[in-house]
């Protein structure tokens, strides 16, 4: 490798330089948005894999509490093969006689309401006791990426970890839309890096 391609690769933006180079003695830099992107994808299946039992009890639960729901069930599948469209599906289901008589729907979407519910608490709970304990996410461990308080790069508190899970359920429930503007920021911080004040750092060694 010629020195010109050692320079340039090793080169530092010098507006980063205000901002701490190191933190315990290794190199700071800032993952690049596809780096993120597989971090926030590498959550959602983690965070997906630990509410499936939860889930499922739910599921059974709701089950138990309804004779209809497997009859219910049948129809919205014959609707599903007959039509190989969930919307078209759905749209038929809605009108039919039988799934009115049942009163499918009002539990169908009471259904929907606890069990999102249940893993948006789950999420939240679980990633910021990983935050707080690890001061990283799951996916991003394994990357070796850290969050830290975007002021002075040490630990963000609790309260800065709860504020950005929140935000961050938001940005995955956008489809991931809002991290795109990291792209466009300096040190690559998307919308729940800026609402907790944090921003997500990679450590590598000199």
């Amino acid at each position: 490798m010629s020195l010109l391609n050692l320079f340039k690769k090793n080169k530092v933006d010098p507006r980063l330089l205000v901002f701490p180079q190191e933190i315990d003695g290794k190199k700071v830099s800032y993952p690049s948005i596809t780096n993120r992107i597989a971090a926030a994808c590498g959550d959602c299946a983690i965070l997906m894999l630990l509410c499936y039992p939860i889930l499922s009890i739910i599921t059974v639960v709701f089950n138990s509490k309804t004779k209809h729901f497997a009859e219910a069930n049948q129809i919205i599948s014959g609707y599903m093969h007959e039509t190989n469209s969930p919307i078209v599906a759905l749209s038929k289901a809605l009108t039919d006689e039988t799934m009115i008589e049942l009163g499918f729907f009002k539990f169908f979407f009471m259904y929907q309401i606890v069990t999102q519910l249940a893993l948006f608490i789950v999420s939240i709970i679980f990633l910021s006791w990983f935050n707080n304990k690890f001061k990283t996410s799951p996916a991003k461990y394994l990357l070796r990426m850290y969050i830290v308080d975007s002021t002075d790069y040490t630990r963000p508190s609790l309260k800065q970890f709860i504020i950005r899970n929140f935000s961050y359920i938001f940005t995955i429930s956008l489809f991931l839309i809002p991290l795109f503007i990291a792209n466009l920021e300096l040190r690559k911080r998307a919308l729940h890096d800026f609402l907790s004040k944090t921003v997500v750092v990679k450590l590598s060694k000199r």
